[in-house]
């Protein structure tokens, strides 16, 4: 296995992304995790599996040898407190086995503009600590997943309805959305690139469009009319909460969208091209994604 690249989590929705990315390009790849079941029924025998237990930090370690590079996104985001244990883990393995080259995704916004939200100081802290522990390290930060539309609630109404019911935010306000493929394109043109790109960058598609203009542009996908109609933060980190049987998670993605309409019409608007100069990866277009999802 030496040499390989590691994900860890790469049977989750952005870990796969990244494993996706790697073995389009020939790389072999090591998914770390606790359960083997999810990465084999994606990529049966095109990658390799070790166990790693972030509870148990020695299996990361582990799993981190002789790697050539290595990608890692903890479960849940780094904002929230159920993830302080495993993040503690994952700071004490990565400090342990220094991958040559390491990839981090804080899993969400952490933009300092937002930084009224617990979740949004979480991401920022976490990305600090991880480039804390020595190893050369790339941290990509996403904004909102545009992913998040393929939810079965919100594409029913969407497509039944016609109603953009998510973000939870004002109709004239503009926001940066992020995919999965663009964060495992980015992460795999880092890993195997001639000198590898250090520093932070947001990962954004191009166009950050109003509420409005996001319904707009659905309604021209799906060939119906769009009317946006979103539920207040609060009302939707609750709903939110409830889905994932946790009110902290709730309540902290809750918190964070009301700072995003508190900081300003502007401030979850992030430019793609300062990533796209220093990783070499291009990022999509919002309603080219939104064409590929709903069509």
């Amino acid at each position: 296995m030496a040499g390989d690249h590691v994900v860890v989590c790469g049977g989750g929705a952005q870990g796969a992304a990244v494993v996706r990315a790697l073995r389009r390009r020939g790389v072999a790849v090591r998914v770390a995790g606790r359960d083997a079941t999810t990465a084999r029924a994606a990529f049966g025998g095109e990658v390799s599996f070790a166990h790693a237990d972030l509870d148990c930090p020695a299996t990361l370690v582990e799993a981190l040898a002789g790697c050539a590079g290595a990608f890692v996104m903890l479960p849940i985001p780094p904002g929230f407190a159920v993830t302080r244990a495993p993040g503690l883990g994952l700071l004490d393995a990565l400090a342990r086995a220094r991958p040559p080259r390491l990839v981090f995704s804080t899993g969400g916004f952490a933009v300092p503009a937002l930084a009224a939200s617990g979740y949004v100081q979480g991401n920022v802290a976490m990305a600090a600590s991880v480039r804390a522990v020595g190893a050369p390290t790339l941290v990509l930060r996403p904004a909102i997943y545009l992913d998040i539309l393929l939810w079965t609630d919100l594409t029913v109404a969407l497509r039944g309805e016609g109603v953009l019911a998510y973000p939870p935010l004002p109709a004239d306000r503009r926001l940066s959305w992020t995919v999965h493929d663009d964060q495992g394109e980015s992460a795999a043109v880092a890993l195997i690139a001639q000198t590898f790109p250090q520093g932070e960058y947001d990962v954004v598609v191009h166009g950050a469009p109003t509420q409005v203009e996001l319904a707009n542009l659905l309604g021209r996908v799906l060939g119906r009319p769009v009317v946006h109609r979103p539920a207040t933060p609060d009302t939707f980190g609750a709903t939110l909460g409830a889905t994932l049987g946790s009110v902290e998670i709730g309540a902290g993605i809750a918190q964070m969208y009301a700072a995003v309409v508190a900081a300003g019409p502007d401030a979850a608007v992030l430019d793609p091209a300062p990533p796209e100069r220093a990783v070499g990866a291009r990022m999509s277009a919002v309603d080219d994604r939104l064409q590929r999802h709903f069509r």
